[in-house]
């Protein structure tokens, strides 16, 4: 396999996907952007949702747990498992409901 003359930075930059960086030079620090790689149907904020979701139920069914046997720290898993769900996954989930059903419309 044949490799063209292209620098090793900016070939793992591509096979990462990483589009943004910082340059750091004798004049300055300076923020540079290459041609930005569109991310299909927001691949990232379904993850950042699912995993949302996740740690909001394992927090949940954790602080239930610990709630039904008396032990110490189930308050605060309960909590902190309700406010992801309400705070974090549920307006990503709507956000994301609301995109799909303005790209079917416009389809």
């Amino acid at each position: 396999m044949a490799i063209k003359n292209t620098d090793f930075r900016n070939s793992a930059m591509k096979s990462l996907g990483i589009t943004h960086y910082f340059a750091l030079t004798e004049t300055g620090c300076y923020f540079l952007q290459e041609n930005a790689l569109q991310v299909k149907n927001g691949g990232t904020m379904k993850k950042s949702m699912y995993a949302m979701a996740y740690v909001a139920a394992c927090l949940s069914s954790t602080g239930l747990l610990f709630k039904i046997q008396h032990w110490p720290g189930a308050s605060i898993m309960l909590v902190l498992g309700v406010a992801i769900l309400n705070f974090g996954f549920l307006p990503l989930y709507f956000l994301n409901r609301y995109r799909q059903s303005g790209d079917l419309v416009n389809a």
